[in-house]
């Protein structure tokens, strides 16, 4: 059932302290991992900052699904 199904892993930041939204990489870094049997993706590390908003148009993308590029979900992070 799951052969041909993608999947997207992430997670939220966990809180290192009280505040929210402090320009802090450790709070802002969380795992953001893309995992499918296609062969599409190349392993590897994203070097860029992403959005969650990205995975969206990630998952149009490898299913090959028609997405307008003057939607808000535009970028694709097919490696």
């Amino acid at each position: 059932m799951y052969d041909d199904t993608p999947f997207i892993i992430n997670s939220d930041h966990g809180g290192l302290s009280q505040y929210h939204g402090r320009p802090n990489i450790p709070e802002m870094t969380v795992p953001w991992i893309v995992y499918t049997k296609k062969d599409i993706l190349q392993s590897g590390v994203i070097p860029d900052r992403i959005k969650v908003y990205d995975s969206a148009p990630t998952l149009i993308s490898i299913n090959s699904f028609f997405h307008p590029l003057n939607s808000i979900f535009y970028t694709t992070l097919i490696l």
